[in-house]
C-alpha cells in the first residue's frame, strides 16, 4: 500500500485491536539511504489509533523521496519457548489467544494439508 503527503514531517499511524505488552519497533526506511531513517521501540501499544511524530524525532522527508515504514510486534519470548515445545493443535490455540491470525491459519491450514481426510473431523470439533 502507499500514501502520498504533503508535510515533509508526516505523522505515520497504524491500529491496534487490542492492548499489547511486548515490544512494538517502528523502522523508516529511504530507498537511497543504507540506514534506516528511524528506529524506535516501545514496551506496550494501547488498543487503537497509534501514532509517531517524525517532527518529534527531527526526521525531514525530502520532495519526492520514497520511503517504506513498518511496524513489527516483537513475540514475547515465553510464546516462542511455549510454541517450540506444542503440538501442531496446540500451536493454533497459541496463536489464536495471542492474536497471531496470519499463522494460526497458516497452521491450520498445514494441518488440514497435511491429513486431507481429516479436515470433516477437524471442522466438527470446533463447533463443539
Amino acid at each position: 500500500m502507499s500514501g502520498l503527503t504533503a508535510s515533509a514531517r508526516p505523522s505515520l499511524y497504524w491500529y491496534l485491536s487490542e492492548p499489547v505488552v511486548v515490544r512494538i519497533e517502528v523502522a523508516l526506511i529511504s530507498e537511497d539511504a543504507i540506514d534506516p531513517l528511524l528506529e524506535v521501540a516501545f514496551d506496550t501499544g494501547a488498543a487503537g489509533i497509534n501514532r509517531i511524530s517524525l517532527a518529534e524525532h527531527g526526521i525531514e522527508i525530502a520532495e519526492d523521496a520514497e520511503i517504506e515504514w513498518s511496524v513489527a510486534i516483537v513475540l514475547d519470548p515465553a510464546l516462542t519457548e511455549k510454541l517450540a515445545s506444542a503440538s501442531a493443535e496446540e500451536r493454533i490455540a497459541l496463536y489464536a489467544e495471542n492474536g497471531l491470525w496470519y499463522d494460526a491459519i497458516e497452521a491450520v491450514s498445514a494441518l488440514i494439508d497435511a491429513s486431507p481426510g481429516e479436515a470433516a473431523a477437524f471442522d466438527r470439533n470446533r463447533s463443539r
